[in-house]
């Protein structure tokens, strides 16, 4: 995962590792739904990070 967000800030990395791990792990659970809206929280959130909302 670090080699994956590496590129992006520091302070939107961890959210952008997390929603990959949802994309990825969402087609594998009982819930896919639930993991896709978990990883939209999390891109949302580094989207605002970046913007400086947060």
């Amino acid at each position: 995962m670090e080699d994956v967000t590496q590129k992006y800030q520091s302070n939107v990395q961890y959210h952008i590792g997390n929603a990959i791990k949802y994309l990825i792990r969402a087609p594998f659970k009982n819930n896919t739904v639930e993991d896709l809206k978990k990883a939209v929280w999390y891109i949302n959130r580094a989207v605002k990070s970046l913007e400086g909302v947060e």
